[in-house]
């Protein structure tokens, strides 16, 4: 029987493209099923190009208050018009509130939320390390949690990945601070990484809504050892596994670095970032760095790396503590979950 489910996703200038990549790769996972996945998110062209890029059909949610009545009557009227029975949400915007009402109007509901939140929802994802540690309201009634870093939903290229060994020389050092890297923290990075000793290589990733592509260009180029900036990348995959060590913000990218083994220098850019970079840096997955101010940032970046570049045991062992971690296969399992419980809403 068809499947048809629509995805309700905040992305675009100042939220990035976390919430949307791991639905999209949820989506993939889905249609490897057999099932039709649209999209209801941000207007911005690059975001909806990225949807239709990833094949999916892609609609823009309209102005107003997100979670709103608008938002709501939206999400409603486009599920109905398309005949899709479930509803995912990935969004820090809307509350409890909103997916109740979803509920109402008869739908499905699957909520991607890994700040643990209220569950007024039939499925909750959430791939937070800590996730099963969360306390859940004794309310929650008929709802499933998939709980735990085995759910993060990674994109196809993360499903299978090959053995990795860990050099005994840093040769390649790669910068990723996001989609949109808010703080314009990259060009500060790459000059911390010029600043220290070592024969090694920087690359450093443009995503598509950072604003000011020209000082990460300035930075670049008044580096004294080679930087390749790569500029909005469709794949990351194989930048990741061809570096030795990753200085990346500490969003879902971490769960895509460790299921690669790639040795993290991991920065919390955002306060709603702090309980997944603790996670992390508990099972010795990432060497955490906060970001307070520019001159902090800059001391503390400086000795994580000197640490983490001159150690290849440490390195070593961060590598295995990820792949432990993250197999790269929670998209699977998750649409295997949002399959069983569409079939058994439509009665078949």
């Amino acid at each position: 029987m068809d499947h048809r489910l629509l995805f309700r996703v905040d992305a675009g200038t100042g939220i990035g493209l976390g919430h949307l990549q791991r639905c999209l790769s949820l989506a993939s996972a889905l249609r490897a099923e057999g099932a039709e996945c649209i999209f209801l998110t941000g207007a911005e062209s690059s975001v909806l190009q990225k949807v239709t890029d990833a094949g999916f059909a892609a609609y823009p949610m309209l102005d107003g208050t997100p979670g709103g009545l608008e938002d709501l009557s939206q999400v409603i009227d486009l599920a109905r018009s398309k005949g899709c029975r479930t509803v995912v949400v990935d969004s820090y915007r809307t509350d409890d509130g909103f997916q109740c009402d979803l509920m109402e109007a008869g739908l499905f509901v699957a909520a991607v939320d890994d700040l643990g939140r209220r569950a007024c929802c039939h499925i909750v994802m959430d791939s937070s390390i800590e996730a099963a540690a969360v306390p859940r309201p004794p309310d929650s009634g008929e709802t499933r949690f998939l709980l735990g870093p085995q759910y993060a939903a990674l994109r196809e290229e993360f499903w299978d990945l090959p053995t990795r060994a860990t050099r005994s020389r840093v040769k390649e050092v790669l910068v990723t601070m996001g989609g949109a890297d808010g703080a314009g923290l990259t060009p500060l990075v790459i000059d911390v990484l010029d600043s220290l000793e070592g024969d090694f290589a920087v690359t450093a990733i443009i995503g598509p809504f950072f604003k000011d592509s020209g000082t990460i260009e300035a930075a670049a180029a008044r580096s004294t050892r080679g930087v390749r900036l790569v500029d909005s990348p469709d794949s990351v995959r194989d930048l990741m596994l061809e570096a030795d060590v990753v200085v990346s913000a500490a969003g879902q990218t971490l769960y895509e670095l460790a299921a690669t083994g790639t040795p993290t220098i991991a920065v919390k850019v955002a306060e709603n970032q702090s309980r997944n970079i603790r996670s992390f840096a508990d099972r010795g997955v990432v060497v955490p760095v906060p970001f307070e101010t520019a001159e902090q940032l800059r001391e503390s970046l400086s000795g994580a790396l000197r640490q983490v570049l001159s150690d290849i045991e440490l390195r070593g062992r961060m590598s295995e503590a990820g792949r432990r971690l993250v197999d790269g296969k929670g998209a699977r399992g998750c649409a295997g979950a949002l399959l069983g419980a569409d079939t058994v809403l439509s009665g078949a």
